[in-house]
């Protein structure tokens, strides 16, 4: 039996592994969406959440949810730098944003591909999309860094 422990040690440092890899992979590309690169930006832009959703699919709600939180606060952190111009706070609290409505979709997401439903790829985007509806609407209306504004120069 001590010949097991370490293999499933090893399976669990190789799963992290993948499951990070995918997590930066998105945010990686998240943030190539908003450089002006042209068709390269709006290529990323398409495809940024794809590895998230890959993430949300093969791993718990509970992880889902920590890793859309990290990726939020990631992104946000990177894309809204610009209010440090404004107030040093403004960058925490729109960090805060992204951290929220990111865990709350991702968490969702989890939860839905779970079910393994054939419609569950359209819920995914549908769950999506009210969660950047829900960063640019009412009190705490935030809506700088989501995907629909990586398109502003693109004619995609």
């Amino acid at each position: 039996m001590p010949k097991i422990r370490p293999l499933l040690q090893r399976t669990r440092h190789r799963r992290f592994i993948a499951g990070a890899g995918l997590v930066a992979v998105s945010i990686a590309l998240y943030i190539l969406s908003f450089l002006d690169l042209g068709l390269l930006a709006s290529i990323a832009a398409f495809t940024a959440l794809v590895p998230l959703f890959i993430f949300a699919e093969r791993y718990s709600p509970a992880w889902s949810a920590l890793a859309g939180a990290f990726a939020g606060a990631v992104v946000m952190g990177f894309l809204c730098r610009w209010l440090t111009a404004y107030h040093f706070a403004a960058v925490f609290i729109a960090i805060g944003i992204g951290l929220w409505w990111f865990m709350l979709a991702m968490t969702a997401i989890s939860f839905l591909l779970a079910t393994k439903s054939r419609l569950a790829f359209i819920a995914t985007g549908f769950i999506w999309s009210c969660s950047e509806l829900g960063r640019s609407v009412g009190f705490l209306a935030f809506p700088y860094g989501t995907l629909p504004y990586a398109f502003v120069e693109s004619r995609a």
